[in-house]
């Protein structure tokens, strides 16, 4: 009846928000992947940067994987974001954060913020 209309209508409108959030947070997440570090070639051409970013900061892009790496999946509950790097989460625990950072920025807190 009515009680179930209202209940479909305000789980759309929630996975919807989940969506938008998931979205924003993505964006900023990718903002701050964004900064470029000064770079050079090795002798082997390998780019390596020629100053690191510092302690607290998030990590700069040497070659922009980590940026490309971040995406927004849709779950049954709304959306995630999600980083396809292995080294992610060593780099945020590591004093480079950029997640946890962005959720900071938005003002999300907690794991299913």
């Amino acid at each position: 009846g009515r009680d179930v209309q209202l209940n479909e209508f305000f789980q759309k409108h929630a996975r919807q928000r989940g969506v938008l959030m998931a979205e924003q947070l993505a964006a900023e997440v990718r903002r701050l992947l964004s900064v470029p570090a000064p770079v050079r070639k090795t002798a082997s051409g390998k780019l390596v940067a020629t100053t690191r970013a510092k302690p607290g900061a998030p990590p700069r892009a040497i070659t922009y994987a980590l940026y490309n790496s971040v995406r927004v999946q849709r779950t049954a509950r709304g959306a995630k974001v999600a980083v396809w790097m292995p080294y992610a989460a060593y780099l945020e625990k590591m004093g480079h954060p950029f997640l946890s950072l962005a959720m900071k920025h938005l003002g999300l807190t907690g794991r299913n913020a």
